[in-house]
């Protein structure tokens, strides 16, 4: 069936869309999805809750880009590869 085109833009769609709910479902002390406060310890690289947010999402946009370009590929090369055998 293979992987549908621009799955990585769902699902950088969707984590701020997961975020907004966990902000509101659970308690600010457990920080759930990172959805309230920059983790302890990165205070002095992001001292804006808004830039440590950017980094995150920039960091799990090029996640999901580089993993869906790479299972299309091996997936299209294994559905040649199973069309020789």
């Amino acid at each position: 069936m293979g992987i549908p085109k621009y799955t990585w833009l769902k699902a950088i769609i969707l984590l701020p869309v997961i975020q907004l709910i966990t902000r509101y479902i659970s308690p600010e002390s457990e920080n759930i999805n990172l959805a309230f406060h920059v983790e302890k310890g990165w205070e002095n690289i992001f001292p804006s809750y808004f830039w440590y947010e950017v980094m995150l999402l920039s960091n799990a946009l090029v996640c999901f880009l580089i993993s869906e370009m790479v299972l299309r590929k091996l997936l299209k090369f294994r559905n040649i590869k199973n069309n020789f055998l």
